[in-house]
C-alpha cells in the first residue's frame, strides 16, 4: 500500500465538538494504491503543516487494537518511503 502526495495544498475545516467548542482540522489530498487500484483520498490532521510531495506509507501509530481485538485505524500518520 503506497500513498502519494502531489502538492502541499491544505484545506482548513472547522467542526463542533460534543462540548460545543470549535476544532480545526486540516485536509490534504492524496492518492492511495491498494490491490492495483489507485484512489483519491483525503488525509485529515490537526497540524496545518502539509506533508511534502512524495511517496509514503502508514506509520504503525495509525492503528490500534480495540477491546474486541479488532484492528482499527486512527488518523493517518505518514512516513516517507525510502
Amino acid at each position: 500500500m503506497e500513498i502519494q502526495i502531489k502538492d502541499t495544498e491544505v484545506t482548513k475545516r472547522e467542526i463542533k465538538t460534543k462540548r460545543g467548542t470549535s476544532l480545526a482540522l486540516y485536509e490534504q489530498k492524496a492518492r492511495i494504491a491498494i490491490n492495483d487500484e489507485v484512489r483519491n483520498i483525503v488525509i485529515t490532521k490537526r497540524d496545518p503543516e502539509p506533508y511534502p510531495p512524495g511517496k509514503y506509507s502508514l506509520h504503525e501509530s495509525s492503528f490500534y487494537v480495540d477491546q474486541y481485538n479488532a484492528l482499527k485505524m486512527r488518523s493517518a500518520v505518514l512516513v516517507p518511503n525510502s
